[in-house]
């Protein structure tokens, strides 16, 4: 949801080797870093829980700054994603694999995803990604990546569709190793967002209690 500038050094350096007597230094072995593959990355990030805080940004024509937002996250494979805002526009959306349900206020709605093949593509992907499931996200979207499986890696979804190409022009997401750091989404109509995670935790260390959110779903 927002490009920003983002300059990654991937660097690796090795002192040289010890120079024996009267001889000229011997450089030691330099090894690269393992390029990434969409298909090792994906191994990477499956979970069956992540909960993370986050920090989004939204980028318009129509805002005279970017309109900052902040909120939680929590997955689980079995029930999916909700997305919480907090603050003045406290807001908490809900994908589970057949709805999408938002709430705010008092007010709840609910929107079978069966109704849209774009909206169900684009709902989905972020539980997709971490579910690991490259399969899913290749029904919608070409997949390209960058980077060291061990470093930073920048895998750039893009829509297939033309009619997905005309809600969403390309979404990006940043991780290291097995974690997402940032998702990234340009919008065909020129805007964009970009969000950052941070206090990430995974599996055993979401505890039930923090699924409350689904409670109330269908």
């Amino acid at each position: 949801m927002w490009p920003r500038a983002y300059a990654v050094a991937l660097l690796a350096a090795l002192s040289t080797g010890a120079a024996l007597a009267d001889s000229p230094p011997f450089p030691a072995e330099v090894v690269e870093p393992a390029a990434a593959t969409v298909s090792g990355v994906m191994k990477l990030l499956g979970v069956t829980r992540l909960a993370a805080d986050f920090v989004e940004q939204k980028h318009s024509s129509l805002l005279a700054k970017p309109l900052t937002t902040k909120g939680t996250l929590v997955y689980d494979r079995e029930k999916g994603l909700v997305r919480s805002v907090t603050g003045a526009r406290a807001q908490q959306v809900i994908v589970t694999q057949t709805t999408l349900t938002i709430k705010k206020g008092k007010r709840t709605e609910t929107v079978p995803l069966a109704k849209s093949k774009d909206l169900k593509a684009f709902a989905l992907v972020f539980p997709a990604l971490l579910r690991g499931d490259q399969g899913e996200i290749a029904k919608s979207f070409d997949l390209a990546i960058r980077g060291t499986v061990k470093d930073v890696w920048v895998l750039t979804l893009t829509p297939k569709a033309a009619s997905l190409k005309k809600l969403i022009s390309e979404v990006t997401v940043i991780g290291k190793s097995g974690e997402v750091r940032e998702l990234h989404v340009k919008e065909a109509s020129g805007d964009h967002s970009e969000m950052v995670l941070s206090g990430i935790r995974t599996n055993t260390d979401v505890k039930d209690t923090e699924l409350t959110g689904f409670a109330s779903t269908p």
